[in-house]
């Protein structure tokens, strides 16, 4: 869980400096970390700021935060980093796997504020 927890404040981090709504980020990784076997899942989102708490079939907390330092808007990696959500949700992908989904979408080109 401790490693998936990672994996989960990265997609965080990304939907907001993408534009993701506070409540959507929240939800997406409250859904993926139960997905993963988490018995209960806390995360607080401000725009500025993650915290998220894990309990693991253990009974263990993994906890961890993150500072968000900028924020934009680009809706084509917003949509990419959702559907990658639901892929997580849906299928066991593997830890190469979602490594490679994010660098895909972490390729995908910026935008200009005008364009989005």
């Amino acid at each position: 869980m401790k490693d998936f927890l990672n994996y989960a404040v990265r997609i965080g981090e990304q939907m907001l400096l993408s534009g993701a709504e506070v409540h959507r980020v929240e939800d997406c990784l409250e859904r993926i970390c139960r997905a993963r076997g988490a018995v209960r899942t806390d995360a607080f989102i401000i725009t500025s700021s993650m915290v998220i708490s894990v309990t693991d079939r253990d009974g263990v907390i993994h906890t961890q935060t993150r500072r968000i330092r900028a924020l934009g808007t680009n809706y084509t990696r917003l949509d990419a980093l959702n559907a990658l959500c639901r892929r997580i949700c849906a299928e066991n992908l593997t830890n190469g796997e979602i490594d490679s989904e994010l660098a895909k979408i972490g390729a995908l080109p910026e935008y200009p504020a005008v364009v989005n």
